[in-house]
């Protein structure tokens, strides 16, 4: 099942900058990602966070090789 924004209800997500604050949710292997489309901040688990970030990086360097 595909996370969705519990804001704007879409399932486009992009890894998220670490905070300071962040760390006791790294410890039970959370990471920060962010909606695409109204921006809001949320937490993924490790394997799903892995999934999003693969696919991330993959439609940055496509962009990136059209420059």
């Amino acid at each position: 099942m595909a996370m969705t924004c519990w804001q704007c209800r879409l399932t486009s997500f992009r890894p998220s900058l670490l905070r300071v604050s962040d760390f006791s949710r790294l410890l039970v292997l959370c990471f920060p990602v962010r909606c695409t489309a109204c921006g809001e901040r949320t937490y993924a688990f490790l394997p799903e966070f892995l999934k999003l970030r693969s696919r991330y990086n993959a439609s940055r360097s496509r962009t990136s090789s059209k420059d």
